[in-house]
């Protein structure tokens, strides 16, 4: 009996390998492929991942550096202070003959709090005098403070040649004397040089370096407009105006000139004829 049932069971064993083996090759296949497929649509698909937000970003704060402000030191406004606006003639340096008389006149402003009446007064303080008198009435009206006014005196040159410098300054009506600059104690001034006369004759006459004359080309240059201002000055105005260039007109302007002067008229320009001019 045993060995029946060992029997079948072998049996059975052998028709199974033998179905196994028969089952076509590609129902096989298609079987792997669907346990392929199946395994992957079980794997987890990856979750969309949240882009990270903008970071925001803080600009740094502009530091406004202190500023410092320059504190302007104010100048007392005094009474009496005058201040200086110009030379309306005979500026420093100004040459005047030995011995002549002139005017000199400056433009003040006023420049404290206190009106100027006409009991101010111009006063000589120190320097060379010029001839000028201890003190001189300089307005007939009152100068309210910021007015201008124009404070002139009568001067007298020295005979001896020389620079000179006078200094001024002004006078209230309480006798106090003040000038000009912040403490109003700055003298104002009037400075010549006195030339003797060789010395002025000689100066006043433009030196020649060579002589005028008619040629082809036409002489040009400065010494020639010189020579054609002056002409024209005398009357001369054949010349026509001073272009600086030696032509038919100025040859006519000399001869005329050398005529009338008694030199020889040769139309040449020369140091006698050019000295001629000048004196």
């Amino acid at each position: 009996m045993r060995r029946k049932i060992s029997l079948l069971t072998g049996t059975g064993m052998l028709l199974l390998v033998m179905l196994a083996c028969s089952m076509p090759l590609g129902e096989a296949h298609q079987k792997t492929r669907a346990a392929r497929t199946e395994t992957a649509a079980a794997t987890v698909s990856p979750t969309d991942t949240e882009s990270p937000g903008a970071t925001s970003t803080f600009a740094p704060t502009e530091t406004i550096a202190p500023t410092t402000t320059a504190t302007a030191t104010k100048i007392p406004i005094l009474c009496n202070r005058a201040k200086f606006i110009m030379d309306v003639n005979y500026e420093d340096g100004t040459k005047v003959k030995s011995g002549a008389s002139f005017t000199k006149t400056w433009r003040l402003q006023n420049d404290g709090s206190c009106t100027w009446n006409p009991d101010y007064r111009l006063v000589f303080v120190s320097g060379e005098s010029l001839s000028a008198p201890n003190a001189v009435q300089f307005s007939s009206s009152s100068v309210a403070p910021n007015g201008t006014v124009d404070v002139s005196v009568n001067l007298k040159a020295p005979v001896s040649a020389g620079t000179y410098r006078g200094y001024f300054k002004l006078r209230a009506s309480d006798g106090s004397t003040f000038g000009i600059g912040d403490n109003a104690d700055v003298s104002f001034w009037v400075e010549i040089v006195v030339e003797n006369e060789e010395s002025a004759s000689s100066s006043s006459i433009p030196e020649l370096t060579r002589a005028l004359k008619l040629t082809n080309p036409y002489m040009q240059g400065n010494d020639v407009k010189a020579l054609q201002k002056r002409l024209f000055d005398l009357g001369y105005d054949v010349v026509g105006t001073a272009d600086g260039t030696f032509g038919p007109k100025t040859d006519k302007g000399v001869r005329e000139f050398q005529s009338d002067e008694g030199l020889t008229v040769d139309g040449i320009v020369g140091q006698k004829t050019w000295k001629a001019l000048w004196e």
